[in-house]
């Protein structure tokens, strides 16, 4: 040992004395007992056996792994999201006086609980009492059989196939199978047939089935016992996992990347949308983003591409290519409009722009009236994108919304959040509400959130429309597929002509009050305005005669069986004449 001195040149030893031999190091003593072997187990494993009965010290189990005549069974319990296990090694029969009987409760996140994973932690049970069996008897050959009534555990804990991470319990399923691996005997595994004194007298059964379900009343019991002193399961590292991922400070048993992934991103995602969207926190978290996401993954790749650059606002408007230098000026191609940002591809005054936007919001009528929307629901959604694209202080009083199925509070709700963000996909979590309970109303098997998903897509198509109806005046070119197109609609105008009145009611007559010859003189986006409409009119009338026709047949049942009671209440109408 020396002592020295830094110096501008270096360092200089200053003194040296000698170093004092080391102590020996201590050695610790093997085990003699059961319990010191548990005792003395790495930290993360003395979970497995948090109880244990054993008579002889393991005496006569160590006997009968050298003679490969051992068993093991094990079963878990789960229930409330909380488990436990137990398991017992014996030699011939499991009543045997000598056998060894362990439980345990099992570690984990409350939300990655199963019965598999309770399956799972009796194996690691029946492993803790072998290796400490091993341990103090200097058992260094032999075998032992595993039986459990969890076949999918067994076959996961019995392989040597490479598992993945993503796998549910990872943690616990490398665990055993590094310490199967370590152990010095052989391991044989065998399936019981699980509760099978439910189907006769438990006499009859063989030592294996007896076993499994001695122990499984064992798990159960050591469940209600510690559920009575308020234990809650917690996650933990395990001595053999050789790695393990966690997040906020809880260790997960395995790496599922959604809800990751989510946890990672979800914050910084959601702080850009509401400085987007210009929202408050409160209005973001109001958002079903859930159904978002599902409607998202549901479109072509082109169309997520498309979609995330409208949102974003990073695409080939004006105010961007200006930004980009593409162009020298930022001004709208269809209106003098000096500065053309992302709102103002769908708020454009142009005739053609609104013409097209009336045209979408057409598409859009006939589609929910197709999907059976509640007609008050149909009614507030399109007013208010009207109200909002043509901003009047006098707008409709949001009181006179009907408070039916909670249409008004979503109303509120989605003038928090915006019907800007309504139009890129950002609806409230409670129109899916409302509907479900109309679908309930009318006894429709349809669902709320499948129809909130396919509205989304609609109202995604709503933005396309005046994007394409833009990029179309800004080229303003007439293709061969254009004029096919002029022609499609012609023939189908002609169609429209040649069905004539019939399937139309009175007020509706009017748009077949000029000629055919007429109509073709619209240009197309008029023309597909109009047949939209007429389209739209006679799928209405004919669900007000289905409506009217439902209707009066209830009417007429109601009336009959008031009648009915009446009648019945009286009883015979007398003649006094």
């Amino acid at each position: 040992m020396a002592s020295i001195v830094r110096t501008s040149t270096g360092v200089r030893i200053t003194g040296i004395n000698e170093v004092p031999p080391l102590a020996p190091p201590i050695t610790a003593l093997p085990p003699a007992t059961i319990l010191e072997a548990l005792d003395q187990r790495d930290v993360h494993d003395k979970w497995a056996v948090q109880s244990v009965d054993t008579v002889d010290n393991g005496r006569s189990l160590a006997a009968s792994i050298l003679r490969g005549e051992a068993r093991a069974v094990s079963d878990g319990s789960f229930k409330n999201n909380m488990g436990t296990s137990s398991s017992i090694l014996f030699h011939t029969k499991s009543t045997d006086p000598l056998r060894i009987i362990s439980v345990n409760s099992v570690p984990g996140n409350c939300d990655e609980q199963s019965a598999y994973r309770s399956e799972l932690a009796g194996i690691s049970g029946s492993l803790s009492i072998l290796a400490a069996v091993c341990t103090v008897h200097d058992v260094h050959t032999g075998s032992v059989t595993i039986g459990l009534d969890g076949e999918q555990a067994m076959i996961a804990a019995s392989e040597d196939w490479p598992v993945s991470p993503e796998r549910p319990d990872y943690d616990l399923l490398t665990d055993i199978r590094a310490k199967v691996k370590r152990l010095p005997i052989q391991i044989r595994w065998k399936w019981i047939k699980g509760h099978q004194d439910d189907f006769g007298s438990q006499a009859l059964l063989d030592e294996w089935a007896q076993a499994n379900i001695y122990v499984d009343s064992m798990a159960k019991a050591y469940w209600n016992h510690i559920n009575t002193e308020g234990h809650r399961p917690s996650p933990q590292g395990f001595g053999d996992e050789s790695w393990s991922i966690s997040y906020q400070g809880r260790k997960l048993s395995r790496i599922d990347k959604i809800p990751l992934y989510n946890g990672i991103m979800e914050p910084d995602s959601k702080a850009y949308w509401q400085k987007r969207g210009q929202m408050t926190a409160d209005a973001i978290t109001k958002i079903d983003w859930t159904l978002v996401g599902k409607a998202f993954k549901n479109l072509t790749t082109a169309k997520k591409r498309r979609v995330t650059k409208h949102a974003t606002g990073h695409f080939g408007c004006g105010k961007m290519m200006h930004i980009w230098q593409f162009q020298d000026h930022a001004e709208c191609p269809r209106c003098p409009e000096p500065l053309e940002d992302p709102p103002h591809i769908l708020t454009c005054p142009a005739p053609s722009a609104h013409l097209c936007w009336t045209t979408a919001l057409t598409g859009l009528e006939g589609w929910m009236t197709k999907q059976h929307t509640m007609p008050e629901l149909q009614s507030a959604v399109l007013k208010c994108l009207h109200e909002w694209r043509h901003p009047n202080p006098h707008r409709c009083s949001r009181s006179s919304i009907t408070s039916r199925y909670g249409l008004r509070a979503a109303v509120l709700e989605q003038d928090s959040i915006g019907w800007y963000n309504f139009l890129m996909g950002q609806p409230s979590a409670r129109w899916s509400e409302v509907q479900q309970r109309y679908y309930e109303w009318l006894q429709r098997k349809n669902t709320g959130k499948a129809w909130t998903q396919a509205l989304i897509k609609k109202i995604w198509a709503v933005s396309w429309d005046m994007w394409d109806h833009r990029n179309k005046v800004r080229t303003s070119s007439i293709t061969p597929a254009k004029l096919r197109a002029i022609e499609a609609l012609n023939h189908q105008i002609e169609l429209q002509f040649d069905l004539g009145k019939e399937g139309l009611s009175h007020k509706d007559h009017h748009w077949l009050s000029e000629s055919c010859a007429h109509v073709f003189t619209y240009d197309s986006e008029h023309k597909s305005q109009w047949l939209s409409s007429i389209d739209l009119a006679r799928v209405r009338f004919d669900n007000q005669h289905e409506f009217e026709a439902s209707s009066i047949r209830r009417q007429r049942e109601f009336m009959e069986s008031w009648m009915h009671r009446n009648r019945t209440r009286q009883g015979p109408v007398q003649n006094y004449r």
